[in-house]
This record gives structure tokens, C-alpha cells and sequence, in this order.
């Protein structure tokens, strides 16, 4: 049975009732008509009765195959459109709330169950985090009937206790920043303007994905990331997040990372990269102690990454040796780490000075980055 379509309100709060006449159904998507298969299952036996029989219940069993459509090629070509990091305008934001006020967000949900809280007039522009080859018609996309996204905020969102020059300067990694989202009257043209053969269009001075002209400060913010049906991306109009592929991939390997990090111990995923950047900075990042390290990596020795009981600290050069005064430099960090983790009861073993060529697949792969930007000249993922 499908459920009444909760109501929207001005506020934020998730209500029941059905408001489908007076907001335009989205365009049809791509199943069509559910096909949700009714199975029996064993409910136990009626004790209550005095019966010993076991009795049967029906339960309604979905899963995503059942939102696959049989025949994709007639999305083919509007899905082969879209990439990651492409925008999608016009989208109403939406996340699982608990019943009543919810204690973590403030949404109140006026129903005794877990509901979508959202708001119909809350819609906003979200930038596309599925991979690329997962958006289309043909394989893998053909297995996906949905689009993973993220919303886009702007820095006047950002409360004035947090630093706005970190967003700006990519040093908060939820936040993303992007290009910012075309203007109205550029998103119109979007839908008018058709790209020639060639890619190119008629009026090369007035693109449609112009830009506001003062330069507004967007990010993805990917605290948040909710999932919508492909159909959605049948009827709008893409427009690039970013400015070139070097930006591009950048968020790709943000969104990797944000999903690849194991859990760690939070004086070795927090405090200790937040130590060596400040020990950097107070020292003089250009210093060649500094700038002929590649990257610091930590290593668990005993105990487990939540629960760690000893680590130590390797300084990868990559075929630049440090000198004796440098190393002298980094043995000052040591100690003052040795320092930071004892108060979490996590003992530090020597600092190990190692080439990246000299550095065994296998200790790269059971070490963390501790990460720290001003280290250089490479940023290894």
C-alpha cells in the first residue's frame, strides 16, 4: 500500500496528508508502476493459543531491483549528459527525521514514526557525488537507478565562529568549493540553447552557464548526501561544478577519501594532525626541513586504530635526505607528540626517517597520513 505523501510546511516540519494537487507531480521516472513482490515467512507459534503449528505472515520485501527499468535505451541519451560534479538545480532537500522533535536537528515530525523532513520550499542547487560511470543507461550506470547527491551552500550559510578563509582555501574537507550555480535567467538558457555537432554554441559570448558576476564563494557540503531517482536528471539541464578537470578530480578524490578512512582514534585523527600543522607553521613551512618531506604516516604498533596502545611516526623524502639539523627539527615534533599522545594513553615509539622508494607496499598499506598541507611538494592521497 503506498503511503500518503507527507505535507510540507513553511517551517520545516514533516506532516501527513496529501498536497499532490496543488505541487506538480515530478516528470514520470524510470519504472514506472512498483513491482514489490509479496513473500511468507515463518511468524512463530501461537503460544498464546495453545497451538504448536507455526503460523505465517505476509511482509512486503523490496530492494533496488526492484527500481531497475527493463529497457534503459530510452534514457541513453539524456543520462549520457551527466558527470560527477555536475549541478542539478531545482532539487527539495529531504533527510530521515525521528518521531516528534527531532533532539539532533531541530525538524519537528508530528507522526510517531521515522518520516522524510523536508520542505517543498526548500529547494536548492545539489552537485552530483555518484561516480560518472554509474550515471548512465549502459553498463555499470544500467545497474544504478539512482543518483547520489550533495547540496550546495554559500558561504553567508557559514556561522561566523567557524573560519570562512579555511572553507575558501579547501582546508575544511566537507566543504567543497565550487563554481557557483548559474544565474536563473542562464539556467533558461540551458534549455534553449542546443549545442551544435561540435559541442559549440550559437552565441559563444553569452554562454548559458554564465556566471554571477562577483565572485561568490559556493560549496558542496558533504556533511549531507541523499539519494534521487535518475528521472530527475531527464528534465534538467546539467551545468559544471568546477572549472577544469584538475578540480574535478580533486572532489573525486575528496568524496574517496571521505568513504575509504577507516575509523581512527580521535587524538590520532584530530589533535595530531592539527599539532603538526601548527608545529609546521610556527617553524617556517618553507624551510627545507619542511619542504623536502613528502608526507608523515603513522603506524600502529599495538592495539588497533580506535584503540590504540603504541605508534610510531614515519617521515617520507622522496630521494632528498634530510640533514642531521633538520632531523633535529622533526625529533623537537617527536617529542612534543610524544607529549599530546600520552595524555590519551597512546605511547610513541622512534620516528622513522624513510625514502618513499624505500618504503614497503605493505607498511604504506597498514599506515595512516597524518595530514598536514604544508608539507610538500606533493599531496599523496
Amino acid at each position: 500500500m503506498t503511503e500518503a505523501t507527507p505535507e510540507p510546511s513553511n517551517d520545516g516540519q514533516a506532516a501527513s496528508g496529501d498536497h499532490r494537487a496543488e505541487h506538480p507531480a515530478e516528470p514520470p521516472g524510470l519504472v514506472g508502476e512498483s513491482r514489490v513482490p509479496v513473500i511468507t515467512t515463518p511468524a512463530g507459534t501461537d503460544q498464546a493459543a495453545g497451538r504448536g503449528e507455526v503460523k505465517t505472515e505476509e511482509a512486503n520485501v523490496w530492494s533496488i531491483y526492484d527500481a531497475l527499468p527493463s529497457d534503459w535505451s530510452q534514457h541513453q541519451t539524456l543520462l549520457a549528459r551527466w558527470k560527477q560534479g555536475d549541478l542539478v538545480h531545482d532539487v527539495p532537500l529531504t533527510w530521515l527525521t525521528a518521531p516528534g522533535e527531532d533532539p539532533v536537528t531541530g525538524v519537528v515530525n508530528d507522526c510517531d514514526e521515522v518520516r522524510p523532513a523536508f520542505d517543498r520550499s526548500l529547494r536548492l542547487t545539489a552537485i552530483i557525488c555518484s561516480q560518472t560511470c554509474d550515471l548512465g543507461a549502459t553498463p555499470p550506470g544500467d545497474s544504478h537507478p539512482f543518483v547520489l547527491l550533495a547540496p550546495l551552500v554559500h558561504e553567508s550559510s557559514i556561522p561566523a565562529t567557524a573560519d570562512k578563509k579555511l572553507a575558501r582555501n579547501g582546508k575544511i574537507g566537507y566543504l567543497v568549493r565550487t563554481l557557483p550555480p548559474p544565474t536563473p535567467a542562464a539556467r533558461d538558457e540551458l534549455q534553449e540553447d542546443e549545442p551544435r555537432v561540435d559541442g559549440t554554441h550559437e552565441d559563444t559570448e553569452q554562454s548559458p552557464t554564465r556566471r554571477p558576476a562577483r565572485q561568490e564563494a559556493w560549496f558542496a557540503d558533504l556533511r549531507l548526501i541523499f539519494p534521487a531517482s535518475k528521472a530527475l536528471l531527464l528534465s534538467r539541464e546539467p551545468s559544471p561544478g568546477f572549472a577544469d578537470e584538475a578540480a574535478s578530480l580533486a572532489f573525486a578524490e575528496t568524496l574517496a577519501l571521505k568513504f575509504k578512512r577507516a575509523a581512527l582514534n580521535e587524538a590520532l585523527s584530530e589533535a595530531l594532525p592539527q599539532s603538526l600543522r601548527k608545529f609546521v607553521q610556527d617553524n617556517g613551512h618553507r624551510r627545507q626541513e619542511f619542504a623536502k618531506v613528502e608526507q608523515v604516516r603513522l603506524l600502529i604498533l599495538n592495539g588497533d586504530r580506535l584503540h590504540p596502545d603504541r605508534a610510531t611516526l614515519y617521515v617520507l623524502t622522496d630521494g632528498v635526505a634530510l640533514s642531521d639539523e633538520e632531523r633535529e627539527t622533526w625529533m623537537r615534533f617527536q617529542q612534543s607528540t610524544e607529549t599530546l599522545l600520552s595524555g590519551h594513553g597512546i605511547a610513541l615509539a622512534p620516528m622513522v626517517h624513510v625514502d618513499v622508494n624505500a618504503l614497503s607496499a605493505a607498511k604504506y598499506r597498514v599506515s595512516v597520513p597524518v595530514r598536514c598541507d604544508l608539507l610538500g611538494p606533493v599531496q599523496w592521497p
